[in-house]
């Protein structure tokens, strides 16, 4: 299973880690997280839980990606590449977080075709593959949609 702990969380973003048997993976970088239950399009980070991880064709890309399936109020949730917001439309970036700017990752490329991608074709071909989501800081309880 990979875990992927939020752990810094902005009005812009939300950063974080992958491992996979306690051993870092990579960073992440992902929509703001909200207060359950309210979701702004295309601007809120999936629920926290348990989602399980499949290779789906998408054209964008033109290859297999990894997709998270059964995310409650979300489709298309892949992982993939991005450096800001503006590449995540609720999807989970990875990369190398940069210290000097919360709301960026980068290598994203790198990392991801050479740690990421290799890393969850392997684990497939060992069985079905999870990932769980989880925050290191407390969430809003009372926002606005």
């Amino acid at each position: 299973m990979l875990k992927l702990i939020r752990d810094l969380p902005t009005n812009q973003s939300t950063i974080g880690k992958i491992f996979h048997d306690d051993s870092f993976l990579c960073d992440t970088l992902e929509d703001v997280v909200r207060s359950p239950g309210v979701k702004i399009q295309d601007e809120t980070a999936i629920p926290v839980g348990k989602y399980k991880i499949v290779l789906q064709y998408w054209p964008k890309y033109g290859r297999h990606m990894p997709l998270l399936l059964d995310v409650p109020n979300f489709t298309g949730i892949f992982i993939h590449t991005g450096n800001n917001k503006e590449n995540t439309k609720g999807c989970i970036l990875v990369g190398i977080r940069d210290a000097k700017t919360p709301d960026w990752i980068h290598d994203s490329r790198a990392v991801f075709y050479q740690k990421v991608m290799p890393r969850i074709e392997t684990l497939l071909t060992l069985g079905p593959l999870d990932i769980e989501i989880t925050n290191a800081f407390p969430v809003p309880q009372l926002e606005a949609a």
